[in-house]
């Protein structure tokens, strides 16, 4: 298998603590790793929906890095200074030297 880790991102994972005052859940995203990964667009790379009524654009990819144990599907990428969701995996490719994940990028228009 050939992968090309040919771009670097930010890993980040979501820390949840409680608002002392009103009580509410306050989320924040702590860095966990910037490391070097490769990214590829799924084919068909775009799906549309109206969410809330606005006109949301989702495209998936296929994100690629260095086999982690670290890493779920709670987590975020940060890549080109754009934000991925990663939406399921990961899954142990290529005898357990990579992972791979598919994260999902939004963007409203």
């Amino acid at each position: 298998m050939n992968v090309n880790l040919n771009k670097r991102c930010r890993v980040e994972r979501k820390s949840v603590s409680t608002d002392s005052i009103y009580g509410t859940e306050t989320i924040t995203w702590t860095l966990l790793a910037v490391i070097w990964c490769e990214v590829q667009d799924v084919l068909p790379s775009r799906a549309e929906s109206i969410e809330m009524n606005l006109n949301m654009a989702k495209n998936p990819a296929r994100w690629r890095a260095r086999h982690r144990t670290d890493i779920d599907s709670s987590m975020r990428v940060l890549i080109d200074g754009v934000l991925y969701q990663i939406i399921s995996g990961p899954a142990s490719i290529d005898n357990k030297k990579y992972i791979e994940c598919m994260i999902e990028k939004y963007s409203t228009s």
